[in-house]
């Protein structure tokens, strides 16, 4: 008597990979944990590891901590309370027209100073454009990253407003 034959069950390509995925998650999760084991991190939460040596009743390794995050407080505070930032830090040059050579481009041209120790970033200059008789006829913008402390920044805002005579500054502000 001859054996039936058995079809062949097709390969389960989804789960075979589904667990090779969850196999390699597990396997870099734990070369992180004892990397940072290694460099004796016992928890990047310091909460839980304060919590920890509260639970082992080491309160002078929890008091530690508290000292450390206290003393971080302190002179953070103490460095925002000593600069402050502020909108005036940033001075303002008078605003020229100038005309690029070779084009009809024309563009307000002048620049910022940041008179504080500080970094500024997302530095945005808006200017008013004026024709002969000083009415307002149009906007141009200028827009800096970062300006460095006691640095300058030379802004150059395209002017689209055809009359233009002059320009002033509207507003400066800062990303917040």
């Amino acid at each position: 008597m001859a054996e039936a034959a058995l079809p062949a069950q097709p390969v389960n390509w989804m789960g075979w990979s589904l667990s090779g995925v969850a196999i390699l998650l597990c396997v870099v999760g734990g070369a992180l944990y004892f990397n940072n084991a290694s460099k004796g991190k016992s928890s990047i939460f310091p909460e839980r590891a304060k919590l920890r040596a509260m639970a082992k009743g080491d309160k002078q390794s929890a008091q530690s901590d508290d000292d450390d995050n206290e003393s971080a407080k302190t002179t953070n505070t103490t460095a925002a309370a000593t600069a402050p930032k502020s909108i005036d830090d940033l001075k303002v040059s008078p605003i020229v027209l100038r005309k690029t050579s070779g084009s009809s481009l024309v563009y307000a041209i002048g620049t910022v100073r940041n008179e504080s120790d500080q970094q500024r970033f997302g530095v945005t200059v808006e200017l008013d454009l004026l024709d002969p008789a000083g009415k307002k006829i149009g906007t141009a913008k200028d827009y800096a990253k970062v300006i460095e402390p006691r640095k300058d920044w030379r802004f150059r805002a395209l002017v689209v407003a055809p009359k233009t005579a002059s320009a002033k500054l509207a507003k400066i502000r800062e990303q917040e």
